[in-house]
């Protein structure tokens, strides 16, 4: 074998194969503690990304999908970064144009507009969002513009 296939062990799957755990072989299952119950004035929602979360009244929160914004600190020439940047389009709305980026790791999609503002859609978390918005500032630099990475916010 040559390359990154030889660097891996034989017989193992894509878990890493050989786990514990209580699988089909038998094993005991380890009891987890409870979770303390929040109160929703004290949520933040950096700390429950993709965790269920019990409130006072019994409700349970999924937080499973982040909108996130964020700015480039520059004007952009949209048809330009839509030729430039891989899995870019530029779509032309009646009311705004705008470049739709596709990341796949992490699997976002943004909206870009010409004044430099981006729209994250799609992270699971508040630090899914930080690192797709600063990975696609840096496709808009690297495709000739002087972009830097300002003003993130979840919306």
């Amino acid at each position: 074998k040559r390359g990154a296939a030889a660097d891996k062990p034989a017989g193992r799957g894509r878990r890493g194969g050989r786990g514990g755990g209580a699988g089909a072989r038998g094993g005991a299952a380890v009891e987890e503690p409870e979770e303390p119950k929040v109160d929703a004035d004290e949520i933040d929602s950096s700390e429950l990304a993709g965790e269920v979360v019990e409130l006072e009244t019994g409700s349970l929160i999924y937080i499973s999908n982040v909108m996130a914004t964020a700015h480039v600190g520059c004007g952009l020439d949209l048809r330009h970064l839509a030729r430039n940047v891989p899995n870019a389009e530029f779509n032309m709305g009646s009311r705004k144009s705008t470049c739709i980026v596709r990341v796949r790791n992490p699997p976002v999609t943004a909206e870009i507009f010409n004044s430099g503002k981006m729209h994250i859609f799609g992270p699971t978390s508040e630090a899914v969002a930080r690192v797709a918005a600063r990975r696609l500032a840096r496709k808009v630099q690297l495709s000739g513009f002087d972009a830097r990475f300002r003003r993130f916010k979840i919306a």
